[in-house]
């Protein structure tokens, strides 16, 4: 768990993420907030962006954004 929220911490303060609004961040997926619906509501990993697509991906401390925030 305390990890994630390291993870969490990263990509906040990242200038990647600067602004790009509410971000999710599960599983390594990134995803925008306002884009972002959750599919199955007994997982926790089902959270998506059916329209828009994943927003990007962290790994490590290093952040990949596939596509900019509307």
């Amino acid at each position: 768990m305390y990890g994630l929220f390291v993870d969490a911490v990263i990509l906040a303060g990242s200038p990647v993420a600067s602004g790009e609004g509410v971000l999710i961040l599960l599983q390594n997926h990134i995803n925008v907030a306002r884009e972002t619906t959750k599919i199955n509501t007994e997982m926790i990993g089902t959270f998506r962006s059916p329209d828009f697509g994943l927003f990007g991906y962290m790994d490590g401390t290093s952040q990949r954004l596939y596509h900019q925030s509307w």
